[in-house]
């Protein structure tokens, strides 16, 4: 098989897979921590520069852990394209929830880190709030 074909055949199977899940939702791990309800699309300010982020770049949770009502960390999508997992200690350190929800990023459903980068790259997790 040549590469192009693979690429496509890749991207095929992406596509039914994104149709499966949006066809057959689940529901989303909702939570509360120190307070606010986390979800995914809450909005979040990182508190301090990591190797990922500026201090005070703006991001969306795109993924919640959470062990029945007790959260153990999210994925955070950050405007510049940067993404990384933080648990509650860093949550709590690091990370300022903005008790804000995007409707248009609450019903996002994870795949993998590939798609999560494209749909940052086509817009689909909109920075356009202050």
């Amino acid at each position: 098989m040549s590469t192009s074909s693979l690429d496509i055949s890749h991207a095929l199977a992406i596509l039914r897979l994104r149709t499966v899940i949006e066809r057959h939702p689940t529901s989303m791990p909702s939570t509360t921590f120190r307070s606010q309800q986390i979800v995914v699309g809450s909005r979040v300010r990182a508190t301090v520069a990591t190797a990922i982020c500026h201090a005070g770049e703006r991001g969306f949770v795109y993924e919640i852990y959470a062990r029945g009502p007790q959260i153990i960390g999210c994925s955070i999508l950050f405007e510049r394209g940067g993404h990384d997992r933080f648990d509650s200690d860093e949550i709590l350190t690091k990370i300022d929830l903005l008790n804000q929800t995007d409707p248009r990023v609450q019903h996002y459903r994870f795949v993998h880190i590939g798609v999560l980068l494209n749909d940052y790259r086509r817009g689909r997790f909109p920075f356009d709030w202050a």
